[in-house]
This record gives structure tokens, sequence and C-alpha cells, in this order.
């Protein structure tokens, strides 16, 4: 199960979340950030879901994503929120036989423009 954490204009230091990482692996938790200030704390197998999010946070791309392991995604805080949480979805359900549970039931009409265009930026 993965576990996802939100914030209003947190200043949570990731280093601090997971502190049995050492310098020679990689943090276990990525921030993601909306453009109204949220962060949404993930771990970063999750964030990785996302081939923009996962470029951003190679250590050889740099790119400032990957020393601050923060994210921000211009997308207001209830659509990033909806990106966050299929990315969850994708994650806890990859490799998985058989019928899945499906995601559209969560997605409300008025905002499926908006996650079909963050979706596509994010290449999901």
């Amino acid at each position: 199960m993965c576990s996802v954490n939100h914030f209003r204009n947190s200043e949570i230091q990731l280093s601090t979340m997971d502190a049995s990482t050492n310098e020679s692996e990689q943090p276990k938790w990525v921030r993601i950030t909306s453009k109204d200030g949220w962060s949404f704390i993930v771990e970063r197998k999750v964030a990785l879901g996302s081939q923009t999010l996962a470029d951003a946070l190679k250590d050889d791309g740099g790119f400032a994503e990957s020393q601050t392991n923060s994210c921000p995604v211009n997308e207001r805080a209830a659509v990033t929120e909806k990106v966050v949480e299929y990315l969850v979805y994708k994650s806890q359900w990859s490799g998985q036989k058989g019928p899945l549970p499906d995601f559209i039931n969560r997605i409300q009409p008025p905002m499926a423009l908006e996650l079909m265009m963050a979706a596509d930026y994010l290449q999901l």
C-alpha cells in the first residue's frame, strides 16, 4: 500500500522523513507541489509513474528537482491531488492480473479536461 500526505505551504524537509537513506541511495519520498501551494508527499516509486517526473528526478538529468526531491506541477490543488491519486492507483495495480477497479468513476466531469491536459504533460 502506498502512502500520500498532503500539506499546505509545508516546510517539512524531505530528508528528515526517511532517516534510513544514505547518500548513495535516492530518498524514498518526493514532494509534488500544486501551483496554489499544496504539497503532496508520495513515495518515489509512485512519482516515477509519470515519465515527466521521472525524467526530472533522475540524478543525471541536471534538474533542480533531482536535488530538492520536489516537483512543481502547474495545476491547481484539486487537479494535482487527482493526479497523485492516479499515480498511487497506477503503482498499486501495476502488474495485477484480472479485472481492475475502474478509475474513471473517481473523476468529476467538470475536472476531466484539466486532468487530460495534466496527464498529457506528465506523460501518464
